[in-house]
């Protein structure tokens, strides 16, 4: 009984994971216009599953309690923008300010033992360069992805930003070669990068700290 007791309230928090996330796949599909139909039930569906893993990912990386909760929360926000985009190439300014709020949020709790200094250089170390080449050479970023990354920033803090956006260089850049060789695109079109931004950050944010010290360790 005691036994039960004790695994009780990590089922909860991965039942309310898995809801949260529902919710979050529901707002995606229908801001990306695919809320009806067989799609939409397999975005939601799909989005509840990954929510329970991400759920235990928070439990064992932040807790149960309110950093736990707020983790989960961002990365809900990020399902939803890596929806969105992946339909339209579009990223709601809605979800932005999502995104944003859940940063302030963290610098109130305050989430990660990030001083306010590191936040802050977390809100530009990525999106003042990604905006800079954006003007030097047009269209290498969208808009949204450069707004996102400024948000998320504030977030997560500098180092685990920098990382986030090299996961999605290279992983976006090797669907890219993918997409290329493949014939289904051509050099001069464009494909969402938010999908692998968010990827990015989900992976930055639980292995961040073991990722980080593996590199400094060979350099």
């Amino acid at each position: 009984m005691l036994g039960i007791l004790g695994v009780l309230p990590v089922l909860l928090w991965v039942l309310a994971g898995a809801v949260l996330f529902f919710g979050a796949g529901a707002v995606g599909c229908y801001l990306a216009g695919c809320g009806a139909g067989a799609t939409g039930r397999a975005w939601r569906l799909g989005a509840a599953l990954v929510g329970g893993v991400a759920a235990l990912g928070c439990r064992y990386r932040f807790g149960l309690g309110a950093e736990g909760a707020l983790a989960l929360l961002f990365l809900a926000v990020q399902l939803a923008i890596a929806l969105v985009d992946a339909e339209t190439q579009y990223i709601p300014d809605l979800l932005v300010v999502a995104t944003a709020l859940c940063g302030v949020a963290a610098l109130l709790l305050p989430w990660g033992g990030l001083p306010l200094a590191e936040r802050l250089l977390g809100a530009v170390c990525a999106s003042v360069p990604m905006w800079l080449l954006c003007r030097v050479v047009p269209g290498s970023f969208g808009g949204g992805d450069v707004r996102l990354m400024a948000a998320a920033g504030l977030f997560l803090g500098c180092k685990t930003t920098l990382l986030a956006v090299f996961l999605a260089i290279v992983a976006g850049g090797g669907y890219g070669i993918w997409l290329m060789a493949t014939h289904r695109k051509t050099g001069q079109e464009h494909f969402a990068f938010a999908p692998f931004l968010c990827g990015g950050m989900a992976l930055a944010l639980f292995f961040g700290e073991q990722m980080l010290g593996w590199y400094f360790r060979w350099w």
